[in-house]
């Protein structure tokens, strides 16, 4: 039971907040944070990839 329910509230609510807060403090978007430190353009891929299959 607490599985679904936190699973539900974090899909619904708290990733919501909590992408909020970190794109207020970094100043960047998502994908600019998951971009920033690739040096190449494999690894930058790569990284984009995984952040989308965790999803």
């Amino acid at each position: 039971m607490i599985i679904p329910l936190w699973r539900y509230l974090y899909r619904n609510i708290f990733r919501f907040w909590l992408k909020w807060i970190l794109r207020q403090l970094t100043g960047k978007c998502e994908l600019q944070r998951i971009c920033d430190g690739s040096r190449r353009n494999a690894e930058r891929t790569f990284r984009i990839g995984i952040n989308i299959y965790e999803k």
